[in-house]
């Protein structure tokens, strides 16, 4: 079975509106290639820290999200790592997520290593 892959920028561009909808501000920080560029989604959480997760698939297939450090990660450590993935790829996307209440769900399962 083939699965399809959303462009980029209509995956970026509908996490902000999902986000928008559910009252969570949401924005591109950083735009890479149209179509097949990266994806890395940084929530803030404010209190409760940032959970930085990229867009990958899985063995089988699958869309899935990873996360980039530990799930309460300090703002200044999730903004180092997307400085360092933005060096290696200048394709990447990179969307932050507003999530003042902690409640925000990505749009695919989040894969637990």
């Amino acid at each position: 079975m083939q699965s399809y892959r959303l462009p980029s920028a209509l995956h970026a561009s509908a996490i902000v509106r999902t986000a928008f909808a559910c009252d969570r501000p949401a924005y591109v920080v950083h735009k890479g290639d149209a179509e097949r560029g990266g994806l890395l989604l940084k929530v803030n959480r404010f209190a409760k820290g940032v959970w930085l997760l990229e867009r990958a698939v899985d063995f089988d297939g699958n869309a899935v999200w990873r996360p980039l450090g530990a799930d309460d990660q300090s703002e200044a450590a999730a903004d180092e790592r997307v400085a360092k993935r933005r060096q290696m790829d200048s394709d990447l996307w990179i969307v932050e997520v507003e999530d003042r209440d902690a409640s925000f769900e990505p749009d695919a399962p989040v894969e637990r290593l």
